[in-house]
């Protein structure tokens, strides 16, 4: 695939990481890092909560364990949760006061 094909199917910004195709794309809630784009399937993709996250983390990554950044998920090839990701967003959200 070319790069021009990657961002035909739908993807924001698109790169090679380690020879295969990387890319961010829109979704429902979320924005994905997706990993091994082919022309009709993914090996698997990172969840971000924003664009800027997941445009970040394709720019930085250098495809060796995650991806950096504040991920939610990990779905396709081995989903799992990031383990620091609930600490983050607790720590970043503001306090909010009683309901009483």
């Amino acid at each position: 695939m070319t790069h021009d094909e990657v961002l035909a199917l739908g993807f924001i910004a698109a790169k090679q990481i380690n020879g295969a195709w990387c890319g961010v794309q829109k979704y429902m809630f979320t924005y994905s890092l997706t990993v091994g784009i082919v022309e009709t399937a993914y090996f698997c993709r990172y969840c971000y909560e924003s664009r800027g996250e997941a445009l970040s983390a394709l720019i930085s990554w250098d495809g060796r364990g995650d991806p950096p950044g504040n991920w939610i998920k990990k779905k396709g090839h081995g989903e799992y949760q990031n383990p620091n990701y609930r600490a983050h967003a607790q720590s970043a959200s503001p306090t909010r006061a009683p309901l009483n």
